[in-house]
C-alpha cells in the first residue's frame, strides 16, 4: 500500500485533487443554498458561488444558441407579407409617426427607428450596440450584470421620444437610460431592474415596471432571495426616483395576500407587473395622480393611489395574462388581453387576443374589437400592446409574430408592418408607440441637427 501512495506522485495527486474537489463541491452547494434561502452575509462570495453554479447552464444555453441573436428569431406566421409596411386601405387619414423599436435581424442589433405611418423612410435610428456602457450592477441579490447587456441578445424595450428628440428607453430586465440622438448615454438609473412598460404622467414624470431588493415587509413572509419583488417606480426626466411601491407591499395592505398564495408550489414571480398606466384627469373613482397596474400573473388590474397608499379598485374578471393598460375616459379602461393559458402540452393562447374594456366602479369586463383580432389573427403569447389613437382607432403590437396592425374606429385594418430581414426570417418586435405629428416634428427639429453615422 505504501510503495502505492508514496511511489507514485501521480496517484497521490490525483487522491489529494478528489478529495479537494470533493470538499470544494460540498462548500459550493452549502454557498449557493445559503444564497438562495435569502442569506445576507458574505455577499460577494455568495454571489460567486451562484454565478458558478450557473455556468454549467450557460454553457449548455451557448450550445444551444439561446444566448446568441437566433434568440429573438419569430415564427413567420403571415409569409406571404414583405418587410416593412402593407396598405391595406387606400386612405389611411392623417398620417401620423411611428417609435418602431425592434430586433434588426440583418445587423444582430436592437434598434429605435422613427417613421411616418405608411412610408419606407427611416427618418431617425438609434442603434444600441454599446453593450459595456449599458451594462450595471444592482445590490438585488437575485440581480446581477445581465446577459441581456450584451449587444447582440439585449432588447430596449418600449422606448418613449420626448420633443427635445431625446430618448427613454430601457435595456429589458436592466437599467433604465435617457441617450441622445446618436444614441449615446446621457444618464443611467440602475437602482431597479426595469421591464416592460414606460408611460409619462400629468406632471412630465415617468412611470415605469421594476424590480428590486425585497422590502422588510415582504423579506418577513419568508420568501427566498430570489423572489421577483415588483416596484411600480416613478422617475424624473433626469432619472431620479420620485416614489417607489412595491405591489406585494400594496397586497399585502389590501388584505389580499391569498390571492398570491393559492398554489401548492413556491412561485418565485407570482405578481409579475408589466404596466403602469397614470390617471390624467379626475373621473368619480379615479383621481389624477393615480396609477393602474397590469398584474399579469394574478389576471388582476388595480388602481392604486400613490398620495394615500390606496388600493382604489380591482378587478379580475375575464382576463388572462394580460398587458397593456389604457385609459378611454375616466373611470374607463382597457387591456390587451393575451387570454393565454398552460395546458398538458404547454402555454397556449386561447383562439385570439382581445381588447377588454372596462367601466369603473363595475368590475365586469366587455371584449372589444373581437372580430377584427380574429380576422388579422392577432394572437401573440406572451407581451403585446394597444395604443388606442385619436377618432377611436387602435395600433396593436403582436410582438412574437414581429408584427403592427392599426385598425381605423370601424375595425378595418388599415396597415400592418413586419420586422422581416434581408434573408425572410422574422424578428421579435420590442413594444412600439405611437406617435402624434407634434411630437414626432418636434423631435425631429432637434435631430436632423446631430451627424450620427449611423
Amino acid at each position: 500500500m505504501e510503495r502505492v501512495l508514496f511511489g507514485n506522485v501521480k496517484a497521490w495527486l490525483v487522491l489529494f485533487l478528489a478529495i479537494l474537489g470533493l470538499f470544494g463541491s460540498v462548500m459550493l452547494s452549502s454557498l449557493v443554498l445559503y444564497r438562495v434561502e435569502g442569506g445576507q452575509r458574505l455577499p460577494l462570495v455568495t454571489k460567486a458561488a451562484l454565478n458558478i453554479a450557473r455556468f454549467p447552464h450557460t454553457v449548455v444555453q451557448l450550445a444551444r444558441g439561446e444566448l446568441k441573436r437566433d434568440n429573438h428569431v419569430v415564427p413567420d406566421r403571415f409569409p406571404d407579407e414583405p418587410t416593412g409596411f402593407s396598405i391595406l386601405e387606400e386612405s389611411i387619414g392623417d398620417p401620423q409617426y411611428l417609435l418602431v423599436s425592434r430586433y434588426d435581424g440583418n445587423i444582430g442589433r436592437s434598434v429605435v427607428e422613427l417613421l411616418r405611418e405608411g412610408e419606407a423612410d427611416v427618418l431617425h435610428r438609434w442603434v444600441f450596440d454599446n453593450a459595456e456602457d449599458m451594462s450595471f450592477e444592482s445590490e438585488a441579490p437575485f440581480i446581477s450584470t445581465p446577459i441581456a447587456s450584451q449587444s447582440h441578445t439585449m432588447r430596449t424595450v418600449h422606448p418613449w421620444l420626448g420633443d427635445d428628440g431625446g430618448l427613454f428607453v430601457k435595456v429589458h430586465f436592466g437599467a433604465m437610460y435617457r441617450v441622445g440622438a446618436c444614441s449615446e448615454i446621457e444618464w443611467v438609473n440602475s437602482d431597479f431592474m426595469f421591464h416592460h412598460a414606460l408611460e409619462q404622467d400629468a406632471d412630465g414624470n415617468f412611470w415605469s415596471v421594476g424590480s428590486g431588493q425585497m422590502t422588510p415587509e415582504v423579506a418577513d413572509l419568508g420568501f427566498n432571495a430570489d423572489f421577483v419583488d415588483n416596484r411600480a417606480i416613478q422617475l424624473s426626466p433626469q432619472g431620479e426616483v420620485l416614489f417607489d411601491r412595491s405591489v406585494m407591499e400594496i397586497i399585502i395592505n389590501a388584505g389580499l395576500l391569498n390571492l398570491v398564495n393559492d398554489y401548492d408550489a413556491y412561485q418565485i414571480d407570482p405578481i409579475h407587473l408589466n404596466d403602469v398606466q397614470p390617471v390624467f384627469e379626475d373621473g368619480q373613482l379615479s383621481r389624477r395622480g393615480d396609477i393602474y397596474l397590469s398584474l399579469s400573473h394574478l389576471n388582476m388590474l388595480m388602481l392604486y393611489r400613490p398620495a394615500t397608499n390606496e388600493l382604489v379598485w380591482w378587478t379580475q374578471d375575464y382576463m388572462m395574462q394580460q398587458h397593456d393598460v389604457d385609459i378611454i375616459a375616466p373611470d374607463v379602461v382597457q387591456i390587451f388581453d393575451n387570454r393565454k393559458r398552460t395546458g398538458p402540452q404547454g402555454s397556449m393562447t386561447i383562439s385570439t387576443n382581445e381588447i377588454v374594456r372596462y367601466h369603473l366602479p363595475e368590475r365586469e369586463g366587455d371584449p372589444v374589437f373581437a372580430e377584427p383580432m380574429r380576422e388579422t389573427n392577432v394572437r401573440t403569447l406572451n407581451q403585446g400592446l394597444a395604443d388606442q389613437l385619436p377618432g377611436n382607432g387602435i395600433m396593436m403590437e403582436d410582438t412574437n409574430a414581429g408584427r403592427l396592425i392599426k385598425f381605423s374606429e370601424t375595425g378595418k385594418p388599415q396597415w400592418t408592418y413586419l420586422n422581416r430581414s434581408d434573408d425572410g426570417r422574422v424578428w421579435t418586435l420590442n413594444w412600439s408607440r405611437y406617435i402624434s405629428a407634434a411630437t414626432a416634428e418636434s423631435a425631429l427639429e432637434q435631430l436632423k441637427e446631430a451627424q450620427c453615422n449611423i
